[in-house]
C-alpha cells in the first residue's frame, strides 16, 4: 500500500511539473517553432523523459503544437502561399528559383525589382548570374503572354 501511495504523490508532482512545463513549452515554441522538447525540457526542467511520458499520456501532441506556431508565424509575415487558382494575377504569384551554384556564393542580399507591368519581386539572396537568368525568365514570359493575347 506504501509503494502505491508513493507511485501516486510522484505522479502527481510529475502532473504539476509538466503542466507549467507545457505552458512555458508554448510560448517557447511559439517563439520558435523549430525548439525541440529534448532542448527545451534540458534547458527547463533537467530532464526529457517525464515530460514526454506525461505529453502522450495527457494526449498533448508536440508536433501539431509547432506545426500551429509555423502556421500562426506565416500568417503573421504575410507568407501565406496561394494557390494559383485563387487569384491568377501575376502580381500574387509565388516562385521559388534554386541556385545551381553552391551556397555561400550569394554576394547580393536584399534586391526587390519593380517591373514596368506592377510585378514586384523581392529576392533574398543572388548572383549576378542567378539575377540575369532571373530577368531573362521573366522577359521570355512576358514575351510569350503577349503574344499569345
Amino acid at each position: 500500500m506504501g509503494r502505491n501511495r508513493f507511485r501516486e504523490d510522484a505522479l502527481k508532482y510529475w502532473d504539476i511539473k509538466c503542466e507549467d512545463a507545457w505552458t512555458r513549452f508554448e510560448e517557447a515554441v511559439r517563439e520558435n517553432p523549430y525548439l525541440t522538447a529534448k532542448e527545451f525540457c534540458t534547458k527547463d526542467m533537467g530532464c526529457v523523459d517525464p515530460f514526454m511520458r506525461w505529453a502522450r499520456r495527457t494526449k498533448h501532441n508536440i508536433t501539431q503544437l509547432r506545426q500551429q506556431a509555423l502556421d500562426e508565424r506565416k500568417k503573421a509575415k504575410g507568407l501565406e502561399r496561394r494557390n494559383s487558382t485563387d487569384d491568377p494575377t501575376p502580381g500574387n504569384m509565388f516562385i521559388q528559383f534554386v541556385p545551381k551554384k553552391a551556397a555561400g556564393l550569394y554576394p547580393y542580399k536584399g534586391i526587390s525589382l519593380t517591373f514596368p507591368d506592377g510585378v514586384n519581386l523581392s529576392l533574398q539572396e543572388c548572383t549576378a548570374e542567378g539575377l540575369s537568368s532571373l530577368l531573362d525568365i521573366y522577359n521570355k514570359r512576358k514575351e510569350e503572354s503577349v503574344c499569345s493575347h
